[in-house]
């Protein structure tokens, strides 16, 4: 009869599908099931308690939710609790200070709000000095409060701010004329109107005129409370970046994707000139969608780079080649160009970029920044180790086992050797009893055969496990090797814990 080998043995088995399986099932006992019941009365009698006391603010808040529609009750909840705050603050406002620097003549270090003909002559006749000019503009707190996140963190904190040295400094000021824009929700400070202190934020890091137009189209702009329509945005290209900077700080998260999708992701918005200034916005903004699709542009380009021979050489090469090539058409000329004007280490990244895609035959790119890639290879490698880790030790436990079943067979061989060569009696002693010749016989038969089919099993199920370990081996070497490599390209090294520097140009 055909003997039929085992895929698994006994011990496999059992690890498979015995102890492992229906794990989860059935497992919860006594102590379990009461702490449950307990957790479930307490809670109904918390709940009873609750509807005797807010009985009336939840009928309240019922009739508000039937006119509201379907909504989760966390997001109820946090929606009309903002909703009553902003309603706190709808005759307030706040001061938003903006700076421009203009030259003069004189040393004056006061600040200044309008720059009047005569300052303006004296500019143009001298430039050594500046003047530090400041204009601030006033808009209604709810009304940005409800737009911006941070403005709405700033209000609600409003008791940890201190204006007071603000309101001096209007004191000591000049009266200014003021002037309206956008109706009355932005409007230049006026100092005889400025009878209280007011929030007030520093916007002086970005040009007075943009602060101007996002405000414009901000305020323009559906609030959250609201169901308005999306706005159409009316922004001079010249003022789009500010913008996006102004949405990203005041944390104007539906603004901000309005103008990248409006202006910077639009039909042919990204080019070979700006593709490398949006893949740096889009890292500093956290905008991945925008880096996706101007790394996306970049390495579109690369095979028209790899075609003149120039992308896997040295940067001298890269000259010297790029320059004694004549018959290159002018689209190749300003590719080249591009390319040159790359620093090496952006170069290194734009490469290992490019190998990443012909490697897996992607034609897009599915994360977001060089730390994201190697984090999930990072894992990978880390999986495949502690997985060739266990198989290891898994052969180890085989190897002491086949050993010890080896010495018992050996000594049941002994044993059985030693009981046919005995005398010619009719019964021995086993473990204190007596035992006939023949009957010891049959059981030590019995357990060197048993024996020898668990060698037997446990051989298969060695040879099984070091073809796989094997295999395991190579990919575990190989993943750590492309690891490296890698982090060598990314800038970081093969001890560092940090991937790499981000994605931006070196000085």
């Amino acid at each position: 009869m055909e003997q039929l080998l085992q895929l698994i043995d006994e011990e496999e088995w059992f690890n498979l599908y015995g102890l492992r399986a229906e794990a989860d099932k059935n497992s919860e006992n006594e102590n379990e099931r009461e702490a449950r019941r307990r957790f479930e009365s307490e809670f109904a009698y918390q709940e009873e308690i609750h509807a005797k006391i807010f009985a009336a603010e939840d009928l309240e808040e019922q009739l508000e939710d039937d006119e509201d529609g379907d909504e989760s009750g966390i997001f109820k909840s946090r929606r009309r609790g903002k909703g009553r705050r902003l309603e706190k603050w709808e005759n307030d406002e706040i001061d938003i200070l903006t700076s421009s620097f203009s030259s003069s003549t004189t040393s004056k270090s006061t600040t200044t709000i309008h720059v009047s003909s005569d300052t303006s002559t004296a500019e143009e006749e001298s430039s050594k000095e500046f003047i530090h000019e400041i204009v601030i503009l006033r808009a209604n707190l709810k009304a940005l409060a409800s737009r911006s996140d941070m403005i709405f963190t700033m209000a609600y904190n409003q008791h940890l701010y201190s204006n007071t040295k603000m309101g001096n400094w209007n004191d000591k000021n000049s009266s200014t004329s003021s002037s309206h824009e956008n109706g009355s929700e932005i409007n230049d400070l006026d100092t005889q109107s400025h009878s209280k202190t007011n929030l007030s934020l520093s916007l002086c890091d970005y040009p007075t005129e943009s602060v101007k137009i996002f405000l414009r189209v901000l305020l323009s702009s559906p609030s959250p409370v609201s169901n308005s329509d999306s706005p159409i945005l009316d922004i001079p290209p010249e003022h789009v970046i500010d913008c996006c900077r102004l949405a990203h700080y005041l944390q104007c998260h539906e603004l901000l994707d309005l103008i990248v999708d409006a202006y910077l992701m639009a039909p042919d918005s990204i080019s070979s000139e700006n593709c490398l200034f949006l893949c740096k916005l889009a890292d500093n903004l956290s905008l991945p969608r925008l880096w996706e699709a101007s790394v996306n542009h970049m390495l579109s380009s690369l095979d028209k780079f790899s075609e003149q021979g120039n992308i896997n050489n040295d940067d001298d090469n890269n000259n010297s080649n790029m320059n004694s090539n004549s018959n290159i058409n002018s689209s190749h000329k300003e590719d080249a160009h591009l390319w040159r004007g790359l620093s090496p280490a952006l170069k290194k990244e734009i490469q290992a970029l490019r190998g990443i895609l012909q490697s897996s035959n992607r034609k897009q790119v599915y994360f977001s920044t060089y730390h994201e890639y190697l984090g999930i290879l990072g894992e990978q490698h880390e999986y495949y180790r502690e997985r060739f880790e266990n198989a290891k030790h898994g052969l180890a436990i085989r190897l002491e086992e086949e050993n010890a079943l080896r010495s018992e067979l050996e000594r049941l061989q002994q044993a059985r050797l030693s009981l046919t060569g005995a005398g010619g009696g009719t019964r021995t002693v086993v473990r204190g009893e007596f035992v006939s010749y023949r009957n010891r016989k049959m059981q030590l038969d019995r357990q060197i055969e048993s024996t020898k089919f668990r060698l037997e099993g446990i051989a298969r199920g060695k040879e099984y496990a070091t073809s796989k370990i094997e295999k395991q081996a190579v990919k575990v070497d190989t993943l750590k090797a492309l690891l490296v490599e890698q982090k060598k390209i990314f800038g970081g090294s093969e001890e560092c814990e940090n991937c790499g520097p981000r994605f931006e140009q070196r000085p």
